[in-house]
């Protein structure tokens, strides 16, 4: 039985679940075996590697990427990062903690991620001391910081300490928290606490949603917590995000775009966004192919 096409642009990540579901009947059995392992071990699929999950529905790998593919997604990794949103929109916490581990964030949109982090270098100039959190594009940032100036450099984040650990003109702050290994992060409310006692010249943050009217969220409610104390003890906050976080469902609020002073994201920004953008009075800088600032 050949598929019935189903790659139609999605309205949003919210719908993905439904999608599949709606589409069961009118795909072909290998592709019914994959959404029917999706539905059972949701889970699952969002954290073990390709190999295992074609393994355990009992498909090929190449038949699993036909799968994401057939709803509209460039692979596995697109496809998990929507599935993440789609079960943490319905804001169901007892079926899945849906962050999607770092490394699936390091997958997507990696050339984009990595010019947003570049021109994110030239606003160091004025700082010396700084905020880092947890994110893809964040963690590629501190590739910037290894031949900074001397900062005091306080971060959430494993990977991005780990990055740094012999840079001795720097000095390494850790906040203290519950370590969350799929994030690589540190988190919860004694990292909040100690942050109550720290004020930064900048913060460089992520998030997982922008909207001009919602503001900044994220997947995880605690991270949502934890971000929203750096930015409180921050003079200045810098947000780095690839345009693909523009106009994704709302999800745990981090804060509202007036506490923004600068986006630095890709050309592919929405034109409307851009300009509801400036007109809170937010800097935007867009990061093009080949050169630090566009």
């Amino acid at each position: 039985m050949k598929d019935k096409i189903v790659n139609e642009p999605l309205d949003g990540p919210l719908e993905l679940l439904e999608r599949v579901a709606d589409s069961k009947a009118d795909l072909s059995r290998s592709h019914k075996m994959v959404a029917e392992y999706l539905q059972k071990s949701p889970e699952t699929f969002l954290r073990a590697s390709i190999k295992e999950i074609a393994k355990l529905a009992s498909v090929s790998e190449p038949t699993l990427i036909r799968f994401c593919r057939k709803f509209g997604y460039d692979g596995l990794s697109d496809f998990r990062l929507a599935l993440a949103m789609s079960v943490g929109a319905r804001n169901d916490r007892n079926l899945i903690n849906s962050e999607p581990s770092l490394q699936a964030r390091f997958e997507r949109n990696v050339a984009e991620k990595t010019r947003v982090a570049r021109a994110a270098a030239r606003f160091l100039e004025t700082d010396k001391s700084i905020a880092l959190d947890s994110g893809s594009t964040s963690t590629l940032f501190a590739d910037h910081l290894v031949n900074a100036p001397p900062l005091s450099i306080m971060t959430t984040s494993i990977s991005s300490l780990l990055k740094l650990r012999n840079c001795r003109q720097h000095q390494l702050v850790l906040p203290g928290g519950t370590f969350r290994p799929d994030a690589m992060a540190v988190g919860g409310r004694m990292a909040e606490d100690a942050l109550k006692n720290f004020t930064f010249d900048t913060a460089y943050i992520g998030a997982d949603s922008i909207h001009p009217r919602n503001g900044l969220s994220t997947f995880d409610e605690a991270e949502a917590h934890l971000t929203e104390a750096i930015v409180n003890a921050s003079n200045r906050v810098i947000v780095l995000a690839d345009s693909s976080k523009f106009r994704v469902p709302a999800l745990r609020r981090i804060c509202d775009l007036s506490q923004v002073d600068v986006l630095i994201t890709d050309d592919g920004i929405p034109a409307e966004d851009e300009e509801m953008l400036h007109e809170r009075r937010v800097e935007v800088v867009k990061a093009g192919p080949g050169k630090a600032v566009d």
